[in-house]
């Protein structure tokens, strides 16, 4: 097995390619056997801290319970999970059979029992939907037919439920913290798990993202004000997430109204994390923005 340097050369990165050698990595005290796979990202292979995991840090000490991973990619928040050394579990939900299959690789190869990948859609009603991606592993991948209208796409046909039935049916006792990066549907997402929502009242970090260059903004103005006011009905505050400019840590938390309506471009790119928040659980967010503070002035 090889650690890779954080400056690893292309060479090695082909030398392990070839013979299909899996690679150690260190993730904060835990030390992770990662299988060489073509399509993962070489950023999980020198993997280093960041402002989300900064931020899951922070968070993760003010709620107990299950940690949700709806749009869990390659493994990327697993990575930042398992580096706090959490207490609690990790189940994730990865609706593209080539990511959720290298996850499970992951979680087999490493023995973590506390961790759990299904390969499922979660949305607002059970069924079937069709996954837009561009690659094997694409990153953007989305059930949102159009989301990206001059984006080249092929449809795979995908497996849909609803977070609420699937916390009856493995009998989840709480869910403390939700991350939620789905490419447009989160509205969806939301709405399937509306009872746990109001129940658990989880803390809730989500990817909004601005419009495509040839999307139509007065559809984006209206899934986000849908949004908006689905979050409000829960009594859930919505705060933006500000980052350095190394994306290493998270500047401060500031509360808003409406999500920005516009179209995306390299200077706007980091400005579409969102954390939502139960309204009668302000002053955490208030006594975590005072240690954002102090870790800035330091």
């Amino acid at each position: 097995m090889y650690r890779l340097p954080k400056n690893y050369s292309g060479f090695i990165v082909r030398f392990c390619k070839f013979f299909k050698f899996p690679i150690r990595v260190q993730v904060g005290r835990v030390r992770l056997v990662l299988p060489f796979d073509d399509n993962g990202p070489k950023k999980l292979y020198s993997w280093s801290e960041s402002w989300s995991r900064h931020l899951y840090e922070l968070f993760l000490r003010e709620n107990e319970g299950l940690f949700v991973d709806v749009g869990a990619n390659l493994g990327q928040t697993l990575m930042d999970y398992l580096s706090l050394d959490p207490p609690g579990d990790y189940l994730g939900f990865e609706p593209n059979a080539s990511c959720a299959g290298y996850i499970d690789q992951v979680i087999f190869e490493n023995q973590l029992n506390q961790c759990t990948c299904l390969c499922l859609c979660l949305g607002s009603e059970r069924g079937y939907l069709s996954l837009l991606r561009k690659s094997i592993a694409d990153s953007a991948a989305s059930v949102v037919e159009d989301l990206r209208p001059s984006r080249k796409q092929y449809p795979t046909v995908i497996p849909c439920e609803r977070f609420d039935d699937l916390v009856e049916s493995m009998q989840i006792k709480k869910v403390g913290f939700i991350k939620i990066d789905v490419e447009g549907a989160e509205m969806d997402v939301l709405m399937g798990m509306k009872r746990t929502l109001s129940k658990d009242r989880p803390f809730v970090f989500c990817e909004v993202l601005f419009a495509d260059s040839d999307y139509d903004l007065s559809k984006k103005r209206a899934r986000d004000a849908a949004l908006e006011n689905l979050l409000d009905s829960l009594g859930y505050s919505i705060f933006q997430i500000s980052k350095d400019a190394q994306l290493k840590k998270v500047q401060c938390l500031k509360r808003i109204q409406t999500f920005a309506c516009d179209y995306f471009t390299k200077g706007n790119e980091d400005d579409i994390d969102y954390v939502f928040v139960p309204s009668e659980r302000l002053s955490i967010v208030d006594a975590i923005s005072a240690r954002l503070s102090k870790i800035s002035d330091s």
